[in-house]
């Protein structure tokens, strides 16, 4: 949906509404400040601000052209192409086995291997940020703030705002 921002501002205005941000860009053919909002609940928070943006009006479209009229008589008749020649001369070479395949230790009773589930396992390097993995650092701030931490703060913040917490506590 294409909405209009009735504030002008240089360089547009910036919207942030969860995790999309929509740049209002003034247009060249009319001079509004207008973005494309195709979250539905996202047009209608926008939208619910009357004084703020309303729904943009579309630019006229120019008529296209007429398409060309073609001339329904058939084409004039011309000399088929001649097939090309078969090839015949060209040996065909079979290849010789090597003894490297792989299918010949295959055996369709064998249990296949055990996909990874991502989890770390013994002896795997895991991240740390003050001696705390991510795992940790999120459930630190759940017992100290009682809620956990936005899904984007980084472990460096998650870790400045904890020590503040425990340093404050002390």
């Amino acid at each position: 949906m294409l909405i209009q921002c009735k504030l002008h501002r240089p360089g547009g205005t910036r919207v942030n509404l969860e995790t999309s941000t929509y740049h209002f860009k003034e247009r060249l053919e009319d001079g509004l400040h207008v973005a494309m909002v195709d979250n539905p609940a996202h047009a209608a928070t926008l939208l619910a601000i009357k004084e703020g943006y309303s729904l943009a009006p579309l630019l006229e479209q120019p008529e296209p052209d007429p398409a060309p009229v073609i001339d329904p008589s058939p084409a004039p008749a011309t000399d088929p192409v001649p097939a090309p020649e078969a090839i015949t001369d060209v040996p065909v070479v079979q290849p010789e086995p090597d003894g490297d395949d792989d299918l010949e230790d295959f055996d369709p009773e064998e249990e296949p291997a055990e996909e990874p589930d991502g989890a770390p396992e013994e002896g795997d390097m895991v991240p740390t940020y003050g001696g705390r993995t991510q795992e940790e650092l999120i459930d630190e701030h759940l017992r100290l703030f009682g809620k956990a931490p936005h899904p984007a703060t980084k472990p460096e913040t998650l870790v400045a705002k904890i020590d503040a917490k425990l340093a404050e506590n002390q």
